[in-house]
């Protein structure tokens, strides 16, 4: 008898952390989708980054981080341009896992890419010893402003949730990519 009373109240107090978990996570999304693009965000003064707001100016999500490092900036520039992020084991693990999530799910929106999903992929380009800065041009994004040893903006045109191979890295040469992302003048 006891037994049975306390599965009943276990499987209520389960039932309604369940409920109030649920409400919860749907109060949070539809206030999130509600509100997407339509707040304006108050930049500190610390925060702002005029090469960078030459391109974006209205931010729809705004994230930032900093470290202070004890180096010269030129230097810290150098080398975050000069790291190999290929040399680290969860990197490559990470960018092996998205690239599979991306092609399984162009397979399920178009059923042509299914060569992608095979449990033998074609074997991967050899990794050059690039720095990041290579090896991110070399996949086709181009540098749109630049101040020398301090800063750098890079950008691509891109559809990378396309799941298209020929999309996401057959990116316009840097010329194109200026030319449709002019920067606009402050108001």
């Amino acid at each position: 008898m006891k037994a049975k009373h306390y599965a009943r109240l276990v499987g209520r107090l389960l039932a309604g952390g369940t409920a109030i978990a649920a409400a919860s996570y749907a109060t949070y999304a539809v206030t999130t989708w509600y509100r997407y693009g339509r707040t304006k965000h108050q930049v500190a003064l610390e925060d702002s980054d005029a090469l960078l707001d030459l391109y974006i100016q209205g931010y729809e999500i705004a994230e930032r981080h900093h470290i202070r490092v004890d180096a010269p900036a030129d230097i810290t520039l150098a080398a975050a341009c000069e790291i190999n992020l290929s040399q680290s084991a969860i990197i490559r693990a990470l960018f092996k896992t998205r690239k599979l999530a991306l092609s399984c799910a162009a397979v399920i929106a178009n059923p042509e890419f299914s060569a992608r999903c095979e449990t033998n992929p074609q074997p991967e380009e050899t990794s050059q010893h690039r720095g990041l800065l290579a090896e991110i041009k070399a996949q086709g994004w181009a540098v749109l402003a630049e101040m020398p040893g301090r800063e750098i903006v890079l950008g691509a045109v891109t559809q990378p949730w396309s799941g298209s191979e020929s999309k996401s890295r057959g990116i316009p040469s840097g010329t194109v990519i200026r030319r449709c992302c002019t920067p606009t003048a402050k108001t």
